[in-house]
Formats: C-alpha cells, sequence, structure tokens
C-alpha cells in the first residue's frame, strides 16, 4: 500500500518512468566545479524545501539516510529517482563504485596500468588515480610559464643528485 506522499512521487510530471530507470525530466543540477552536475532538483513538500530529489525518493521508500552515509545511484545516472536503485553507502564507497566504471581521465587519456599512479591524500587518506599522460603535460606548461622557479628546481635537483653521488662514492 502506497503512502499519499509516494502516489503523489509516482504520479509527478517531471518523472518519465524507463524500463528501469525513473528519469527526473525536470531541473537538473548543473556542476559549478565544486561539485558534479546531473543530479535531479525538486522539491520536498515534507520539509518545505528544495534539494536533490533521489534524496527524497530514498526517504520517501527506505527511511530516514543514516548519519554520514551517502545516496548511491546503483544504475549510475545521476537523474534516476528509483528507489531501488538508490542505496546508502559510505562517501568512500561511492567514489570507489565510481572509479570502477571511470576508464578514461577527463582528457580522454586510458586509466590502464602504464598510464595510472594513486596520489594518496595526506590529511585524508584518500586516494585518486593520476593519469600520467596529463600529468607529465600539467608539469611542462608549468615549467613553460615559470622559467624563474623552473631554474631553481632544477639547480635544487642537480644539487641533491651531487649529494646522492657523493654519499655513494664513500
Amino acid at each position: 500500500m502506497l503512502t499519499t506522499a509516494q502516489e503523489e512521487f509516482l504520479n509527478h510530471r517531471l518523472i518519465h518512468f524507463t524500463s528501469s530507470c525513473w528519469i527526473w525530466i525536470g531541473c537538473i543540477k548543473q556542476s559549478d566545479g565544486a561539485n558534479i552536475g546531473g543530479y535531479a532538483l525538486g522539491y520536498y513538500p515534507d520539509i518545505k524545501k528544495h534539494g536533490v530529489f533521489h534524496r527524497y525518493a530514498y526517504r520517501l521508500w527506505k527511511g530516514p539516510i543514516p548519519d554520514g552515509l551517502q545516496i548511491d545511484h546503483l544504475c549510475r545516472n545521476r537523474a534516476c529517482v528509483n528507489p531501488s536503485h538508490l542505496e546508502a553507502v559510505t562517501g568512500k564507497e561511492n567514489q570507489r563504485r565510481a572509479a570502477i566504471l571511470t576508464t578514461h581521465c577527463p582528457s580522454g587519456h586510458p586509466y590502464d596500468e602504464l598510464n595510472t599512479y594513486l596520489k594518496v591524500n595526506a590529511k585524508t587518506g584518500h586516494e585518486r588515480r593520476v593519469c600520467r599522460i596529463c600529468h607529465r603535460e600539467g608539469v611542462a606548461r608549468c615549467m613553460r610559464n615559470n622559467p624563474e622557479r623552473t631554474q631553481a628546481i632544477k639547480a635544487r635537483f642537480r644539487e641533491k643528485k651531487k649529494m646522492r653521488e657523493a654519499m655513494l662514492s664513500l
């Protein structure tokens, strides 16, 4: 038996029902640099506030979102509001699942064994994949744009190399 809120949700004119996903065709959150876009934005009638609509769908069908957890789209479609496609998981698990499906960096280079290394954030301990090609291009661009800094870095490198050679010759 559906609650009134669930019936209103299912009768919403901005949900397009496909064979599996319930696609929100209303307002979609745009990427703002700090946050990834593509999420359905809607109005939560019970708390009289706007927000990402998949969280509202989860609360309607599955109950409150546990503290410290995020809602993961199992279908990987951010506009989907089908509660059977939503699962409460830790942020780390959500990122791990998304990373598995990401096969190329934003510039289109493959995330493969030769072109990828893991970088660990010293403060948080979070790992992220780094594209070697993009990293090399970024370093080269930095060196072209900052010749004085580049010379200082090269001088420090030469000094360290001399110290290493001196220690090895002992």
